[in-house]
């Protein structure tokens, strides 16, 4: 901006200025990294801040520490755990998840309505800002709150191994943790904040908000029977690890898993962006906000994301390999029983020597056995072969 030249227009004890005020440009990339960091700096501020986020923590590191030190203890009748890495991450990514969801589900409502609450959002709406800016902040402040309680969980579980010292600290498996369990937090994050988005009214989004995702990223869910992999968005890695193989083949599901609710995390976003803050319906939100060029490019990727990777699933679990439910498995349980409970009276063979030879594939997470039996027949009955 050209400056101008100012002249001081004395009158009594009075001064005023002829200098032209100063161009400032509004939604350039520089005011919107401005507005972008301002929000957040907000956000998180108010949240670390408040006496409730700090005794979350004390709460959450306290029974962090009574599980983790049950784990660690093997009880009156095994051996003390050797307190390593893996036994560390099993046990934080086994307890974590709920948590997490509970929390994230505490705050998201106070943060997408916070203008609302403190009548601050009528002088916001005459302010020239981007207001994909703020979304974006509501969601990186949201998912910051979860990334800060995995880093407290990596420190406690760093600092058993230290106390214990029977074991290395391997830092590459802890900072893993931000991907099993800050990738599925971020997906529901954006979940929520658009469940709370499309209802206006703050306590029944937050109802519906929680009802969904208790039903759909929880285990209560999958106790429920909703347990297809098509079905369940934001499902955090609860694979236990071992030294042998690691996670196993189990972490190629969770990719592929992944990639399937980030293309319909990023629709949400699309959608949430043009409901962000409305004044009117959602059908006249949509018709008079109609998408931009990035909100084209952003539907487009996560559609073929979307129905790319759902389509594999579909594939694998439907065709390739018919989905087993726990109600199928107990199914054919039953059956096996009712089919074969009637040799249970007849006499059978003793096993007295066993053969086998074992052969492990941990890459390829499988096994080989070959072996074979002697068997004995210590009954006075004949057995029929």
């Amino acid at each position: 901006t050209k400056k101008s030249k100012s002249k001081k227009v004395e009158c009594g004890s009075i001064s005023f200025s002829a200098e032209a005020p100063k161009q400032i440009e509004f939604r350039t990339f520089r005011h919107n990294i401005a507005v972008l960091k301002s929000n957040i700096k907000m956000d998180l501020f108010l949240i670390v801040k408040g006496i409730p986020f700090i005794l979350i923590l004390l709460l959450f590191a306290g029974l962090l520490l009574i599980e983790i030190s049950d784990e660690i203890d093997g009880g009156i009748r095994l051996a003390e755990n050797i307190t390593n890495t893996a036994l560390m991450i099993s046990t934080i990514m086994d307890r974590l998840p709920f948590i997490l969801i509970l929390i994230i589900l505490f705050y998201s409502s106070e943060l997408v309505s916070r203008s609302e609450n403190s009548k601050f959002d009528m002088l916001e709406n005459t302010t020239p800002y981007s207001q994909i800016m703020v979304l974006i902040a509501k969601l990186i402040s949201l998912f910051s709150i979860a990334l800060i309680i995995i880093c407290v969980s990596i420190v406690i579980g760093c600092t058993f191994q230290i106390i214990n010292a029977n074991a290395p600290i391997e830092f590459g498996l802890y900072f893993s943790m931000l991907y099993y369990l800050g990738l599925p937090i971020l997906l529901i994050s954006i979940l929520i904040i658009f469940i709370q988005t499309l209802i206006k009214n703050k306590y029944l989004g937050l109802s519906v908000a929680t009802l969904t995702v208790v039903l759909i990223s929880s285990g209560i869910g999958d106790q429920l029977g909703i347990s297809h992999p098509l079905l369940r968005f934001g499902d955090s890695f609860k694979r236990e690890y071992f030294d042998l193989n690691g996670f196993g083949k189990y972490t190629f599901s969770f990719h592929i898993s992944m990639l399937y609710n980030i293309g319909l995390a990023l629709i949400l976003i699309v959608f949430t962006s043009i409901l962000w803050k409305r004044n009117t319906s959602v059908l006249k939100s949509f018709r008079r906000n109609a998408f931009n060029a990035i909100q084209k490019v952003i539907f487009i990727l996560g559609m073929l994301l979307f129905i790319g990777f759902g389509s594999y699933l579909f594939y694998k679990t439907t065709i390739e390999y018919p989905y087993i439910t726990q109600e199928d498995q107990n199914n054919w349980n039953e059956q096996y029983e009712l089919n074969f409970k009637k040799y249970a009276p007849l006499a059978q063979p003793t096993v007295t020597a066993v053969k086998s030879k074992v052969a492990l594939f941990p890459d390829e997470n499988r096994y080989e056995v070959s072996g074979s039996y002697e068997l004995v027949n210590n009954s006075e009955k004949t057995i029929d072969s």
